[in-house]
């Protein structure tokens, strides 16, 4: 019998369907969570007793790791240097996806001056999901599926140190049950918080801190950082001048992404094209994630750059006279930040404890986020600009430690309490 081309792909389909979910027919929605939660298998290891920080990422691509990566290197990182400014200690990236182009905790360490020639680096999946696990072994991670995928290490790890279990270190960067609607995701994501292993919580802002004691959230330890400007954007700084910006907004952008909010900024240029009375004198341009292209209402298309690399980005910024950019969370997010301090105009917007007002003095926070609240912000930022191109340049930021890298000053205090715990 011979199957049509459609008959065997719809075999084809139904046969991964079978592998993956244990049905033939689509898994349904609330169950696409399942493919994230793959568990880690610990294997014991007693012939190296010496402590090691284990590093949980998703990627160590260059190319492909957004700022979260970076962050969470950045700081482990940091912590391994305290840590072995106390006693020696070994460091393991665990990274849950492949190997591929330049290896971002190699670029960081090598920036920061951070010795990791030593350091060992494991690939894990699903098929391959088993890793050594000594009772000296801290793990630091962000994202709430990897911290299921450590459950069964956690385990493990209150079994070897019957005392006192070690405390997995969870760098929040964000309120993660909220990337979800309320599901299996949602509910999942926010047990993570409340789970019965031992935690410090660090925390990626203040404002983010402040939003998870409102929701009642309980650490066995806590820390916040404030975010900090790029370095290899800071390089670019010094050489902005009111000379060099356009009449150019330039947009975070990143459609796949629901927090950031992809149809408010698209209704909110339309409606400012449309109300504007000089925006046909403007460009703009997308930052941020690959979209489709879009036309405004005075005829101008909207393209997308795609994810720019940090010296294109700061080039962008350090020519663009207004930006624009939302997000649904708590969290402070980047983009906004860096476009205030490179002298441009800045509209975003406010959520729960978070008002970026209070950030610099170039930032328009909006408090209630409808495309016309957004677009009239933006029609003052644009005005603001040709009545002045030194605007941007004149106000202030209120967080001075932004650009200088004020000294993260939680490391050295959570590098001696993971000492005592585990050496």
């Amino acid at each position: 019998m011979s199957l049509s081309v459609r008959e065997i792909s719809r075999r084809l389909k139904a046969s991964a369907r079978l592998m993956m979910s244990g049905r033939t027919s689509t898994a349904y929605d609330d169950e696409h969570v399942q493919y994230q939660l793959w568990p880690l298998s610990p294997v014991a290891d007693r012939q190296d007793p010496r402590p090691r920080l284990n590093v949980l990422v998703n990627t160590l691509s260059k190319q492909k790791a957004y700022g979260g990566v970076a962050t969470n290197i950045y700081i482990s990182l940091k912590l391994f240097e305290a840590l072995n400014a106390i006693t020696p200690w070994r460091i393991r990236f665990l990274c849950f996806g492949p190997a591929e182009g330049e290896n971002l905790g190699v670029d960081i360490a090598h920036r920061e001056g951070v010795d990791i020639s030593h350091a060992t680096y494991e690939y894990i999946s699903a098929l391959a999901n088993s890793i050594t696990v000594s009772a000296n072994d801290v793990f630091i991670g962000s994202l709430w599926h990897n911290y299921y995928k450590m459950r069964p290490v956690l385990e493990f790890l209150a079994k070897e140190r019957a005392a006192e279990s070690t405390p997995y270190i969870y760098l929040i960067q964000d309120y993660e049950p909220s990337f979800h609607p309320w599901s299996s995701a949602h509910v999942l994501a926010q047990s993570t918080y409340d789970d019965k292993f031992p935690k410090i919580g660090v925390f990626n802002s203040e404002e983010l801190m402040t939003f998870f004691q409102g929701q009642k959230h309980r650490f066995q330890d806590q820390f916040y950082f404030e975010p900090i400007l790029n370095r290899q954007l800071a390089i670019h700084l010094p050489h902005v001048t009111p000379e060099m910006k356009q009449k150019r907004i330039i947009v975070y952008a990143r459609p796949q992404m629901r927090r950031n909010c992809f149809f408010l900024v698209k209704q909110a240029l339309q409606l400012w094209s449309e109300t504007f009375e000089n925006s046909a004198a403007w460009d703009v341009v997308s930052a941020g994630a690959d979209h489709d292209a879009f036309r405004l209402a005075t005829g101008q298309e909207v393209k997308s750059q795609g994810k720019l690399s940090l010296d294109q980005y700061g080039r962008f910024l350090s020519t663009s006279a207004v930006g624009l950019s939302v997000m649904a969370s708590p969290h402070p997010s980047y983009p906004p930040l860096e476009m205030a301090h490179f002298g441009v105009l800045t509209v975003t917007n406010s959520f729960a404890s978070k008002n970026l007002n209070n950030w610099h003095d170039n930032i328009l926070s909006v408090d209630v986020s409808r495309p016309d609240d957004l677009a009239f912000a933006l029609g003052e930022q644009c005005e603001e600009f040709e009545r002045d191109r030194r605007t941007g340049f004149n106000r202030q930021s209120k967080k001075p430690g932004y650009i200088s890298g004020a000294p993260m000053e939680f490391i050295n205090p959570l590098a001696q309490l993971l000492h005592d715990k585990v050496v």
